[in-house]
């Protein structure tokens, strides 16, 4: 019994191993092994991605923010427009665009937006400066004190300042009780940018004193920053237009001008003046004899009454006395606007007639016209409906032309176009409402009466570089619609749709039925 566990017990014992000395052959097998073959390639592979990878990112890295960012928003605030690239291209001189912001509080649309600008041109320069680190930077600049995220924009020994309350601009609609919110920052910068390259800036002055229609703030706003200068003028206290007016506004006086007014506004015109001239519909009742004297000097009259359209793709439903014109495609005033497509609106019309059709001396093109179905009517407080009058006089009409004299004779190059240049001639843009200047008519057709005034004073200054640029609303945008829109959308939505989905589901029916 003893000697059968005794040798149990040895069976137990397990025999020592013994570990083989690895030798350089050894190690130089283990490399041919496929193991580490297929490792070795892994790790070669992994490494040639990381270097592809990394020099991606390093070559990307360098382009411009205009090819590796992309604005995917609803308002695209940060794409800028060709207006703004037209400008930027031609700038010569270097343009320093600062964004004062404390490190870490600056806006990210802002600094995306500057971006775009810098990546425009190599002349632009854009630097962040932090006005904790530098409290005195802004004092070089201005006096009065800069909101953050405020912009400063400065060329050779020009400087503006954009305020961040001028970049996101809230306003309040009393007469519907509704609140707006916008950002301008293209218009703003763009308009700093004009200003800081420009040698001078046109001042435009707007007669007063015979209730004529006071443009907006608003409008006032947007005309300054195509960098023109807004001004009243009463003559009846001047006794002249100034000499360094380069158009003279009279937005649809109520009143009739005194002789010496209307004097002194021809003799303005006469020797090369420019005017941006709109009529006001007051009733069968007012005599405009002066006033109307200064239009009938470049072979222009008012036709009595006011246009009213029959075609309802023509008019703002349901007012018929509320004209969507035709805009000239030949004229660089209008042809932006109607590429766009968008409709100029304008309220309580009258009509200009060519009083000499055989004339050369002065000519007139036609910049808004009325469709061929409209038609005049004189509207009194007793008038009670649109509907036309018995010998009526109808056709297109002219809602509004450019008209130029020249002043002397001049030489023109070949090189140089008639139509571009105003040097030496007379020039008047008339337009037969003064709503056109209107903010919520203007508010109506998203802001393009605002282009059709901004284009017109700028062509009329001869400023080069017109900025109508509008602010981007952080809210809904509307659509507008013409009568005859209106009514096609009705009879698809309320008719032609409903009736296409049950006969659909009734053909459905049928066929299964029978099956």
């Amino acid at each position: 019994m003893s000697n059968f566990k005794k040798n149990d017990e040895n069976t137990n014992i397990k025999p020592k191993k013994i570990r083989k000395k690895i030798t350089f052959e050894d190690i130089k097998k283990s490399f041919s092994t496929k193991n580490f073959k297929s490792g070795s390639y892994s790790f070669l592979l992994s490494a040639i991605v990381l270097a592809i990878v990394i020099t991606i990112n390093l070559v990307v890295g360098a382009f411009p923010s205009s090819v590796t960012s992309f604005d995917l928003s609803d308002q695209k605030l940060t794409i800028l427009s060709d207006q703004t690239k037209n400008l930027i291209s031609s700038v010569k001189d270097d343009v320093n665009i600062y964004l004062i912001a404390e490190k870490g509080k600056e806006d990210s649309t802002i600094q995306t937006l500057l971006e775009k600008y810098k990546d425009l041109s190599k002349h632009v320069k854009v630097k962040t400066i932090d006005p904790a680190l530098n409290p005195n930077f802004t004092s070089d600049y201005t006096t009065s004190d800069v909101s953050s995220n405020s912009v400063i924009v400065s060329c050779n020994d020009k400087s503006k300042v954009v305020d961040y309350n001028n970049i996101y601009v809230t306003s309040y609609d009393s007469s519907t009780y509704s609140q707006t919110s916008e950002f301008d920052g293209e218009g703003q910068i763009t308009s700093a940018i004009d200003y800081v390259t420009s040698e001078n800036v046109p001042v435009i002055y707007t007669l007063s004193g015979h209730n004529e229609t006071e443009l907006s703030s608003d409008f006032i706003n947007d005309i300054e920053k195509q960098n023109l200068s807004v001004e009243s003028l009463d003559l009846l206290n001047k006794g002249q237009v100034p000499d360094d007016c380069a158009c003279l506004i009279i937005l649809g006086p109520q009143k009739d001008l005194s002789l010496d007014e209307a004097s002194a506004v021809k003799e303005y015109l006469k020797s090369g003046g420019k005017a941006f001239i709109s009529t006001a519909y007051t009733g069968e009742d007012t005599e405009f004899t002066n006033f109307y004297s200064v239009l009938e000097e470049y072979n222009t009259k008012v036709d009595e009454g006011i246009v009213i359209e029959a075609d309802s793709s023509s008019y703002a439903n349901p007012y018929p006395s509320y004209i969507l014109p035709t805009l000239s495609s030949e004229s660089t005033i209008t042809s932006t606007i109607s590429a766009e497509n968008m409709r100029i609106l304008l309220p309580v019309a009258q009509a200009f007639e060519t009083i000499d059709e055989n004339n050369t001396d002065i000519t007139i093109t036609p910049l808004l016209t009325s469709s061929s179905s409209s038609y005049l009517k004189v509207i009194t407080n007793e008038t009670q409906s649109y509907d036309k009058d018995e010998g009526a006089k109808e056709g297109s009409f002219n809602l509004s032309t450019l008209i130029t004299k020249s002043i002397k004779q001049k030489d023109v190059s070949a090189d140089e176009s008639e139509n571009d240049s105003l040097d030496n001639k007379t020039a008047l843009i008339l337009v037969s409402t003064p709503h056109v200047a209107n903010d919520q008519i203007n508010q109506t057709v998203a802001g393009a009466n605002e282009d059709f005034v901004i284009n017109s004073l700028s062509y009329l200054c001869q400023h080069k570089s017109s900025i109508s640029i509008h602010s981007k609303s952080l809210s809904v945008d509307y659509l507008t619609l013409s009568a005859g829109q209106k009514n096609l959308w009705s009879i698809l939505l309320v008719i032609v749709l409903p009736i296409v989905i049950i006969g659909t589901g009734l053909f459905v029916w049928l066929r299964r039925r029978h099956k």
